[in-house]
């Protein structure tokens, strides 16, 4: 009973709170809500049901940033969908594992925890150092990505974070031999485009290929750290070049989004501002130096201030709603988030998380016709 008078009161509960917190749109009345270079929507980020193993860290797509993310959605109870998912993890494995242009991840959506996830990953023999796992809870990451709640799913997210495509895992060409699985083909790079930090025929050495995937996966920190620990012997030279390749990287990172902060689009400025904020921890390099001054500079554009000020309450009140919505069962979030998602669209024009809203209730509302 109490979950059925939460699912009754979920949008009306959102929209008031949103209502008390919505800021005034006048300055932002102007800006362009589409997206001015792609007419792919920004993926969603992970959110609040996305949970990933405490020894492994969490991750945001927006720390792969130049990568082609290759999002698998997997549900471990199908036995048919058992006796296909050890060749299709293997092809994967062996088509991508060890391409530094390619972030795979796999995300259980049918119940259970992050080590769970992998315990079914590693019966299936799959190299679990070559994926990012976790789970999703009640499916709700799966349901905003595709709008479905079907037994296995991918989405495919080009290096600006933009979702390409998405459809079923176990889409397969016959050939004389066997299946050979779509999600394996290397063309899916020429969908996506990414542009790692290390080009592929990068000699690099053995103690140093941890160093180069954790700066690849995005933990830029570490990666610096490892590597001026290894700038002495017989490392020193291929190290100190690698530092020096992260830091370009970074800059470069910087500079862009320095630029995208004056975007009209309210997605690229939003997400050029996150870049910054994640850029200036980095507070011993001189992209994080120069991050922390693109901030501070905000201080002098009023209006961009402003503009950023409401996409940081429209997150809040974005991930809130979410949460929210994890209690709900599958069926009565799929009549509901839909709508508490145009309304909160509606709360917060202007924002980068209101067309974001939009595209996702899309989404839903377009599965739920599907089915």
């Amino acid at each position: 009973m109490m979950l059925k008078k939460f699912a009754m009161s979920l949008v009306l509960v959102c929209v008031l709170a949103m209502a008390a917190s919505a800021p005034a749109a006048e300055k932002s009345s102007n800006r362009k809500t589409g997206s001015q270079n792609s007419s792919n929507p920004m993926a969603p980020e992970f959110g609040p049901s996305v949970v990933f193993d405490r020894s492994d860290g969490a991750v945001q797509l927006s720390d792969l940033r130049g990568k082609m993310a290759v999002v698998v959605f997997f549900q471990s109870w199908c036995p048919i969908c058992n006796t296909w998912s050890p060749e299709l993890l293997a092809q994967m494995d062996k088509a991508f594992g060890d391409d530094p242009a390619v972030a795979l991840i796999a995300i259980k959506v049918d119940g259970g925890t992050p080590a769970e996830a992998k315990a079914y990953l590693r019966s299936k023999k799959a190299n679990l150092s070559k994926w990012i796992v976790a789970s999703d809870t009640g499916g709700l990451y799966y349901q905003r990505v595709s709008g479905t709640d079907k037994l296995w799913g991918y989405a495919l997210i080009d290096r600006d974070g933009r979702l390409v495509e998405r459809g079923d895992a176990g889409s397969f060409y016959p050939e004389p031999t066997g299946k050979r699985f779509a999600l394996a083909d290397p063309k899916l790079k020429q969908k996506a485009h990414p542009a790692p930090i290390f080009a592929a025929d990068q000699d690099i050495p053995a103690e140093l290929k941890p160093a180069a995937h954790a700066a690849e996966m995005g933990h830029l920190a570490l990666a610096l750290r490892a590597l001026k620990s290894w700038e002495h012997g017989k490392t020193k030279d291929a190290a100190q070049k690698m530092r020096t390749t992260v830091l370009d990287n970074l800059a470069a990172r910087v500079t862009n989004a320095s630029a995208n902060l004056q975007s009209d689009d309210p997605e690229i400025r939003y997400d050029a501002f996150h870049i910054l904020v994640a850029m200036s921890a980095l507070s011993d390099t001189p992209a994080g130096q120069s991050a922390a001054a693109a901030l501070k500079s905000l201080k002098t554009d009023k209006t961009l201030a402003a503009d950023l000020g409401n996409d940081q309450r429209a997150e809040a009140a974005f991930w809130g709603m979410l949460s929210r919505s994890t209690r709900l069962e599958i069926q009565q979030r799929k009549a509901q988030l839909p709508i508490a998602m145009q309304q909160f669209a509606a709360a917060f024009t202007g924002t980068s998380y209101a067309e974001r809203a939009l595209n996702e209730a899309e989404t839903i509302a377009a599965g739920q016709l599907a089915e």
